[in-house]
């Protein structure tokens, strides 16, 4: 949507998610790797990538919501 409003050529994006996990298996962090396909510039790119930190599922991940099971 970022890109939209800004007129930006963004092209396909892809969002590449690894689960780093401890000594006892439990996720211990995510590593978050993400693709434009598009002509952007290294500026707009990182530009993304800062929004992409907006969202609100990566804030959740982020602040470590419990999660239960009903």
């Amino acid at each position: 949507m970022y890109a939209q409003r800004k007129g930006w050529d963004l092209g396909q994006v892809e969002v590449q998610l690894e689960a780093e996990k401890s000594g006892h298996g439990a996720i211990s962090g995510i590593k978050m790797h993400i693709e434009c396909e598009g002509t952007l510039s290294e500026e707009e790119q990182m530009r993304l990538k800062e929004i992409a930190t907006r969202c609100p599922t990566h804030k959740v991940l982020s602040a470590g919501v419990p999660i239960v099971q009903v």
